[in-house]
C-alpha cells in the first residue's frame, strides 16, 4: 500500500544532494506507482491503495483505464497541514486534495469492498500485508495508533535491526517496505520486499530498483516530537503531521550506508541524540559560546536539530509571516532562525536581540546587513524597562522556557512587554523545552494559560493569555 507522500514536507542537506536525489526520488515516485500496478495486474497483489492528488486524478484514471484495472475511491483528504486560507481560490484549494484509489483486478474480492468500512484485516491482507502483520496491525488500529512510525519509535526492539530503515523510508510511499511489519525480524516482510525490488527491475526500472535497494541500507534516523514525525538521512529529511501526538518518544536510528553526495561534515545522524540540560544564567551574565555550539545553547541536542526545528517554526507560522513586514527575535543566539526567515520570506526586516557578545557578531556575519540589524542586549532586562506605547515589530518570536524560571510577579510584566515589543508574539518551544514539560499545551499550563478551542495542538497553538495575539510554535 502507497503511502500519502505528498503530506511529506522534504528538505535536501546540499545543492549537490539535491542536484542528485530530486530527479531519482521523481523517478522512483513513478516506479513504486507503476510497480504497485504491476504486481495487481498479475495476481501478486489483490489490491493496492495509491494515493493520487486531484491535479493528477483524471491521468492516473486514464493509466487504471490503459492497464485494465478497476478502482474505488475512498474518502479525500486535505493534503495541506497548516489551516486552509478562506480567501484562496476554490481552484486552489482543489489542488490540496488528494483521493486515495483502491485498485483491483475487475470482478476480484476486492472489487466489492469499501475502502473506509471493511474489517482491516480483512483489508491489509488484500493490500499484500501477511497475515501476521495485518492481524498485528488491525490491533493497532484498533488501540489508536495510526502512524505507522510512531508504533516503531514506542518499541526500543526496532533500533539497528534491517526493516528498520525501510520502514522510515516507507514514508515517503516509494517501498519496498510496503507496510509495519509485525516485528523487526518478520521474515514474510522481508520477502515482500525482495518481491517489490524483483518486480520493479522486471518491468523496465532496474535503476530505480538499484537507488531504493540501497536506501534501505542507509544509515536513517526518526522522531516524533510535538506531533511531527521526522525522518533524517544523510541526503536528506522529511517531516509530516502524525497522527500520534502524544509525549515525544526516543528516536530510533538504523542502518550503516552512506548516501551519494551526502555532505561530510553532516554527522548528527550518526551520533547518539541526547538533550542538553538547562543550566540557569544570570541575567547580567554574557557567557561566549565557543563556534559550532550554538545549538547545545539553543536547546537542542546537535545542529541538524537546531536547524531542523526552527525551519519547522518557519513551515507552521507561513501564514502569520505572510502578513509580517518586520521580526524581532529575543536571544536571537546565532542568528540562525533570522537566518531561515529571510531564505523564506526576503522582503522581510528582522532584528534580533542577544546578550552574548560572540553569538551577536556569529548572527551579524550570516545576515545580509540591509534586512537585518543585531542589538546586544538582554532581551529580559530591556523589556522591564521599556516604556513604548505601541509595538516596534509586526511578529516577535520567543523561546518562553526561560519565563518559567522567573517569579511570577516578573515573569508577567515580561510578558506584558511583550505586547509593547510586537503586535504578535510566537513562542518557540525548543527540544529541551519539550523534554522538560513533555508537550507543548504542558508549557502553555505552567504560563499560567489555556490554547484556545478549535485550533491544532501540535507544533502551534493559540494562546489565551495577557498578550493579545499570541502563538505558541
Amino acid at each position: 500500500m502507497l503511502t500519502e507522500a505528498t503530506h511529506r514536507r522534504l528538505a535536501f542537506a546540499s545543492a549537490r544532494t539535491r542536484e542528485i536525489w530530486e530527479p531519482r526520488l521523481e523517478s522512483l515516485s513513478v516506479a513504486a506507482v507503476a510497480t504497485e500496478l504491476h504486481l495487481v495486474t498479475t495476481g501478486a497483489l489483490d489490491a493496492s491503495l495509491v494515493w493520487c492528488p486531484y491535479d493528477s486524478l483524471a491521468a492516473f484514471v486514464e493509466q487504471l483505464k490503459a492497464s485494465h484495472l478497476e478502482w474505488k475511491a475512498g474518502q479525500p483528504v486535505l493534503r495541506a497541514i497548516e489551516r486552509a486560507d478562506p480567501e484562496a481560490a476554490a481552484l486552489d484549494l482543489l489542488t490540496q486534495i488528494s483521493y486515495p484509489l483502491m485498485v483491483s483486478l475487475p470482478g476480484g474480492d476486492a472489487a466489492s469492498v469499501s475502502i473506509d468500512t471493511n474489517d482491516p484485516t480483512d483489508t491489509a491482507r488484500m493490500f499484500g500485508y501477511p497475515a501476521c502483520c495485518a492481524a498485528a496491525w488491525a490491533g493497532k488500529l484498533a488501540a489508536g495508533t495510526a502512524d505507522p512510525l510512531a508504533s516503531l519509535l514506542s518499541e526500543s526492539s526496532w533500533a539497528g535491526k534491517p526493516l528498520t530503515a525501510g520502514v522510515m523510508l516507507g514514508a515517503l510511499g516509494l517501498g519496498p517496505v510496503r507496510h509495519l511489519p509485525c516485528n523487526p525480524d518478520c521474515a514474510p516482510s522481508g520477502n515482500m520486499a525482495r518481491i517489490f525490488l524483483e518486480a520493479m527491475a522486471s518491468i523496465g526500472f532496474t535503476a530505480e530498483a538499484g537507488w531504493l535497494a540501497q536506501m534501505v541500507e542507509w544509515r536513517v534516523r526518526a522522531s516524533l516530537v510535538g506531533g511531527i514525525a521526522e525522518v533524517e538521512t544523510g541526503a536528506f529529511r522529511f517531516t509530516w503531521q502524525s497522527g500520534d501526538a502524544s509525549t515525544a518518544a526516543p528516536s530510533v536510528t538504523s542502518g550503516n550506508g552512506t548516501p551519494e553526495a551526502a555532505p561530510s561534515g553532516l554527522s548528527s545522524i550518526f551520533a547518539k541524540p541526547s538533550v542538553p540540560a538547562r543550566k540557569p544564567v544570570a541575567p547580567a551574565a554574557a557567557v561566549s559560546a565557543p563556534a559550532g555550539e550554538d545549538f547545545a545553547r539553543a536547546g537542542f541536542a546537535n545542529t541538524f536539530a537546531h536547524r531542523s526545528r526552527w525551519s519547522t517554526v518557519v513551515w507552521e507560522q507561513s501564514k502569520l509571516l505572510r502578513k509580517a513586514r518586520t521580526i524581532v527575535h529575543p536571544a536571537c543566539g546565532g542568528g540562525l532562525l533570522l537566518e531561515l526567515l529571510l531564505q523564506s520570506h526576503p522582503s522581510l526586516r528582522v532584528c534580533g536581540i542577544e546578550a552574548d557578545v560572540t553569538l551577536a557578531a556569529r548572527a551579524r556575519a550570516r545576515l545580509r546587513e540591509d534586512r537585518s540589524m543585531i542589538v546586544e542586549a538582554d532581551w529580559m532586562l530591556e523589556l522591564e524597562r521599556r516604556d513604548a506605547e505601541q509595538a516596534s515589530f509586526d511578529l516577535a518570536f520567543v523561546d518562553p522556557e526561560p519565563l518559567l524560571d522567573l517569579s511570577g510577579d516578573r515573569r508577567g510584566v515580561i510578558v506584558a512587554g511583550l505586547a509593547k515589543l510586537a503586535r504578535s508574539t510566537v513562542f518557540i518551544a525548543t527540544d529541551r523545552a519539550l523534554g522538560r514539560f513533555g508537550t507543548l499545551e504542558a508549557m502553555v499550563s505552567t504560563l499560567g494559560g489555556v490554547p484556545v478551542a478549535g485550533r491544532a495542538r501540535y507544533i502551534s497553538c493559540l494562546f489565551a493569555g495577557p498578550v493579545p495575539a499570541v502563538m505558541i510554535a
